[in-house]
């Protein structure tokens, strides 16, 4: 707070909304915002009277991850271009000018999609925000009976493990851990991978991205990219240049703990647009749309409950470390940030839809559930980001035989009959 009030005394009343207004944009990043702008910095242990924490279950989303090598090849090459064009035709301050010129973008394909040292931070700062709010739950010394660690066939699920590891441990004692990467691991951690129906019938189907085109070609982001255009003086600019730029600021946001340039050239208004477009895709492919994407997350909640249930009390901790496409279909799985009408692209201007990617599933984003031990009942509790969440039809501390007759068709999974076409 004393910062922000020496802003407010040392600058103008212009520069000040200027620098608000930056700091609004990249709360606007979709699946690509640095978990940093969502953590919960919180670390006080939840309390609930008369309650212990017996057990805890996560799945965490990889750190912050370099571009795909796709879009590696197209920052090179084709935002390269823009670079040179707008350098050319658009007046700029010197201080932009400045940046553009130094800008570099020196990732190779090779380098595609793996984890950022930005990813191991988070990762390594959650494991430490949990161990201190559980510190029953992560003992600072890694025993094999304690912990359950798992992750995907991917080489930044596996660092992100590891990331987290060393935030329990130190990198010395990180060494000594245990990871389940196997076959059954990598099914249970991404599932929709082998699930035949929602591939062809969501996934692949053109019908899925109906609406995110019905936006793309609406006035709201012509003209938003008509006003763009004419800022930058470049007659050609397109809608995919232009999500090139969101892209890459992205990525350099969260990379460079804040700092792109090409941030500077999106407006808040357009961010904004940008992220709903992104938003409207994912809702249609990963959320609410088809109950084909949500109901096949069952393995998992089935995979929680018998971690709950099981007689052994060991392993108390079990953290799974999977991806944006897991953590999106599981939380629409459990019932999370359902509005109650389905989201269509006429819904930008009413600002009430719930399926928000930049809050949701930012970099490094995680659903927990902790099993409580309350005078001789056992109970749950569910966190989204590090908070506490009510799931449908259960109170905040929610008693474990209610919480398995809410989902008991995720009990009883039948994913093979569920996902054959």
């Amino acid at each position: 707070m004393a910062t922000s009030r020496k802003w407010s005394i040392r600058v103008s009343t212009g520069l000040l909304v200027i620098f608000l207004n930056e700091n609004k944009k990249l709360r606007h990043l979709g699946s690509i915002t640095p978990y940093r702008f969502i953590a919960n910095n919180n670390v006080t242990e939840p309390e609930f009277k008369g309650c212990t924490p017996t057990k805890i279950w996560a799945v965490i989303r990889h750190g912050t991850r370099n571009p795909s090598a796709e879009l590696i090849e197209e920052i090179k090459i084709n935002l390269t271009s823009i670079r040179d064009e707008i350098l050319l035709y658009s007046n700029l301050s010197q201080n932009h000018v400045d940046a553009l010129k130094h800008w570099n973008f020196s990732l190779s394909k090779h380098e595609a999609s793996e984890l950022r040292q930005e990813g191991e931070k988070e990762m390594l700062l959650l494991a430490q925000r949990m161990q201190k709010r559980y510190p029953s739950l992560f003992p600072s010394v890694y025993n094999n009976q304690t912990f359950l660690f798992k992750y995907t066939a991917s080489e930044r699920t596996n660092d992100s493990a590891q990331g987290f590891a060393t935030g329990l441990f130190g990198h010395e004692g990180a060494k000594n851990v245990v990871y389940d990467n196997s076959k059954e691991a990598n099914f249970l951690l991404r599932f929709y991978k082998f699930c035949k129906k929602w591939i062809v019938q969501v996934k692949d189907n053109p019908n899925s991205y109906v609406e995110q085109g019905l936006f793309d070609r609406s006035s709201v982001m012509v003209s938003a990219i008509k006003e763009l255009k004419e800022k930058l003086n470049l007659t050609k600019l397109t809608k995919d240049h232009v999500q090139l730029i969101y892209s890459t600021c992205g990525f350099e946001t969260a990379w460079n703990e804040g700092n792109s340039i090409w941030c500077n050239f999106l407006p808040l208004e357009l961010m904004k647009i940008l992220e709903f477009s992104e938003n409207v895709k994912s809702y249609y492919v990963h959320g609410y749309a088809h109950n084909i994407t949500y109901e096949q997350a069952c393995p998992l909640f089935n995979d929680m409950i018998k971690h709950f249930t099981r007689e052994d009390p060991f392993p108390t901790t079990a953290m799974y470390f999977t991806h944006s496409g897991t953590i999106l279909k599981f939380l629409a799985h459990l019932g999370l940030y359902k509005s109650n009408q389905p989201l269509k692209h006429t819904d930008y201007k009413n600002g009430t839809y719930k399926w928000n990617e930049s809050r949701l599933d930012a970099f490094g984003s995680n659903i927990e559930f902790v099993l409580y031990s309350c005078d001789g009942q056992h109970k749950v509790a569910a966190y989204h980001q590090e908070r506490i969440v009510e799931l449908p039809n259960c109170t905040k501390l929610c008693d474990l035989d209610s919480l398995k007759k809410i989902y008991r068709k995720s009990i009883n999974c039948e994913f093979d009959t569920m996902c054959k076409l």
